[in-house]
């Protein structure tokens, strides 16, 4: 059921894009309270190559996702067939056409504001209109595929317009208030002051545009203000631990339901959470406060994000500033595939033990998060293991494709190296040598010298390899002409800047990527039950469904794939938390 409304709401919303406005009852983050769980909005608008960029993105995608709805109609019919009924009409709307026109044809604004966020935990989506009317006729449209008049009441003057979601105990409001579409999901049993604050009617005391809190953001992380979203964990567990939010209640009273009537045990007592689920919240809040993202680049061929973890400072200390022991961490890319990793186990290992000793004094109680106590058992049967040479000595590791051709089978079609960062690179030499006996009479110096790996060992790849090592690591290499690079891999220089890792992927080498994925894909279609041969069954039925959808997923990251150039991603921590920084070029 959350898919299927996630669906009609995603539907509607293909893209969120901008504009502005003056009027403090046009500004959307005038209705959305400054404690809200989550939010994702638009600040400023984008230029018109910008937004036709991520048009585009949202076209190449767009087949796969009506694919994947048409996919849950079948065995939607039978259980909510008004359901059904929607999602087809919107199935058939879109059809061929792209986000843009489809956007123009129910009367959505694609240069207005837009913002997603929670009124506690039930989702909000406020989205211009350029055409009010043309959006309610739109909405009449959805009333006759309904099959029944779709329930409208007013409160204050204010139309609206309720549509049952099937046995999820949930509803979807639809209004329209000045020149904006309002829809949100909210629990069946909404009272008067969640309707009157998801319509706009009543706006929070303290709103997000009073407080600034986004532009804040967006200046202190150095996201444009174009898009960007913010987490707060600490308000999303606590309304979830809490248990008064009206729309988990309403989830968890459907969900109790079955039980309680073949229990007999009242379905109050079955929601109720414990008051100790509060103080775990917390707890595990205060590990995670936030998590942001936005923009940090934004073009026709750049698409560029950073992502903000916010972290405990125990954590933040335990991996900020530390020595960049892997040859070549952060180092410019030149392999079609480079993954560059630190691995810092000795670190690692103490800060896993802080933990386990933290919650062996204090354990979980809440019975939602008791798993995390047997999670710390068996971290500390892990961090025993962890101290055991070689692997205690690790400290990083370098993945690098040269080439790799799906067309061939296995590793045939793959050359590359690996570097393994190690405190005691001997060490690792014979551990190695002592569990793989055709090793045993190599003599590996650690004089970045290669040396030919044995015929029976690679003969899986078909291929000639090498090890060499040096102080600080150990390299492996695979295909004609890898012995070559890696001398220079175990003197590679490491990045000037604090870095924890790094991945440069080419779009040549993801295609070759996509290309397996297709193989692999008609290979799971070929191996389905023929739904044509006989059996005309609902299943049957399915999973010719289900064939189609990954057919068009596919076909959806073909197109992506023809567009990107190359994809860049780097890690780092900061004292307020982990940093991810993600660039996508395109052609």
């Amino acid at each position: 059921m959350r898919s299927t409304t996630s669906y009609l709401a995603l539907a509607l919303v293909s893209v969120w894009l901008t504009g502005c406005s003056h009027r403090h009852t046009d500004t959307p983050l005038a209705y959305v309270p400054d404690d809200t769980p989550y939010v994702l909005t638009n600040l400023k608008p984008l230029d018109d190559d910008t937004r036709e960029a991520l048009l585009a993105r949202a076209d190449a995608a767009l087949p796969g996702q009506l694919e994947q709805l048409r996919a849950v109609l079948p065995g939607l019919d039978s259980a909510s067939p008004q359901q059904a009924r929607l999602l087809d009409l919107l199935s058939r709307q879109m059809q061929g056409k792209s986000v843009e026109r489809f956007s123009r044809e129910i009367g959505v604004d694609l240069q207005g504001k837009i913002v997603l966020y929670g009124l506690g935990l039930s989702p909000v989506l406020r989205l211009p209109l350029r055409d009010p009317r043309t959006f309610s006729q739109f909405m009449a449209q959805l009333q006759n595929a309904y099959g029944q008049p779709i329930p409208g009441s007013s409160l204050d003057g204010q139309a609206y317009h309720l549509i049952d979601l099937g046995h999820s105990g949930t509803q979807l409001l639809v209004a329209l208030r000045h020149d904006q579409a309002i829809l949100a999901i909210l629990p069946q049993t909404a009272g008067a002051k969640l309707l009157e604050q998801a319509l706009g009617l009543r706006t929070p005391s303290h709103s997000l545009w009073d407080s600034h809190a986004l532009s804040d953001l967006a200046k202190a992380k150095g996201y444009h203000t174009q898009i960007l979203a913010r987490l707060d964990t600490h308000r999303l567990l606590g309304l979830i631990a809490g248990g008064h939010d009206p729309l988990l209640r309403a989830l968890l009273t459907v969900q109790a339901g079955p039980e309680s009537r073949q229990t007999g045990e009242p379905v109050a007592r079955l929601i109720s959470i414990p008051p100790s689920c509060g103080n775990d919240a917390r707890r595990i809040a205060d590990r995670i406060p936030q998590i942001s993202f936005g923009y940090t680049r934004l073009d026709a061929h750049h698409q560029d994000v950073r992502w903000d973890i916010g972290l405990a400072d125990d954590i933040t200390q335990t991996f900020t500033g530390l020595p960049a022991d892997l040859p070549g961490l952060g180092a410019a890319a030149k392999a079609p595939f480079d993954l560059q990793a630190a691995v810092p186990v000795a670190e690692v290992r103490n800060f896993l033990q802080t933990q386990v000793d933290a919650v062996t004094a204090s354990p979980f109680t809440c019975p939602t998060v008791a798993d995390l106590n047997t999670l710390a058992k068996r971290l500390a049967i892990l961090i025993q293991q962890l101290g055991v040479p070689p692997i205690g000595q690790l400290r990083g590791l370098r993945l690098v494709l040269d080439r790799f051709d799906s067309r061939q089978p296995g590793l045939a079609g793959l050359s590359g190296r690996a570097i393994i960062g190690s405190q005691i690179p001997d060490s690792l030499i014979s551990t190695a040598q002592l569990f793989i006996p055709s090793t045993s009479s190599l003599r590996i110096q650690t004089n970045s010298h290669p040396v030919s790996l044995p015929d029976d060992l690679l003969a899986p790849t078909g291929q000639p390899g090498w090890i060499a090592a040096n102080s600080k690591a150990v390299a492996i290499g695979i295909g004609a002409g890898e012995n070559t690079q890696l001398p220079a891999d175990l003197i590679a220089p490491t990045s000037k800047e604090p870095i924890l890792g790094s991945i440069h992927l080419s779009g040549a080498m993801y295609r070759n990527w996509v290309q397996l994925a297709e193989l692999r894909a008609a290979q799971s279609r070929e191996a389905m039950p023929d739904a044509s041969a006989g059996d005309r069954s609902g299943t049957s039925m399915s999973i010719s469904a289900l064939a189609a959808s990954s057919q068009a997923q596919i076909a959806s990251m073909r197109a992506q794939a023809d567009r990107i150039d190359h994809f860049d991603a780097r890690w780092w921590m900061e004292p307020a938390g982990l940093v991810i920084s993600n660039q996508v070029t395109l052609h």
